[in-house]
């Protein structure tokens, strides 16, 4: 499906260019509001290609604090990035999302992997 069409689901008064919704992803903390929407209304396998995994596991925790259990619509968006958040991050789709874990080094993730694989050791 064309990008255009794609980011025309989310943004009905007027759709950014792919261009400047780029940007928004580069500046998550500047455009926290308008990824929130992308989150809820596009389809998971554009943003998760657009963000990247590394990107997606560090800025996931900022851009999470934009939804809420108490509003229908953001439930099932928010538990399902929580769960690819914890198997990117930790291997375990339960772990708890922590801006602290995602911003630990690949090696000390590898570690947390393997404690969480192997609990006895």
């Amino acid at each position: 499906m064309d990008k255009l069409k794609i980011l025309r689901q989310a943004y009905w008064s007027g759709a950014p260019t792919h261009r400047q919704f780029r940007g928004y992803l580069r500046d998550v903390e500047k455009h926290k509001k308008c990824v929130a929407t992308a989150f809820r209304h596009l389809p998971m396998k554009f943003i998760l290609e657009e963000f990247g995994k590394g990107r997606f596991v560090r800025d996931w925790p900022n851009i999470r604090s934009e939804f809420s259990f108490d509003q229908p619509l953001d439930q099932k968006p928010l538990e399902t990035y929580d769960a690819i958040w914890g198997l990117w991050c930790v291997g375990d789709c339960q772990y708890p999302v922590s801006s602290t874990v995602a911003r630990l080094s690949k090696r000390r993730k590898q570690i947390m992997r393997l404690t969480i694989d192997e609990p006895g050791i």
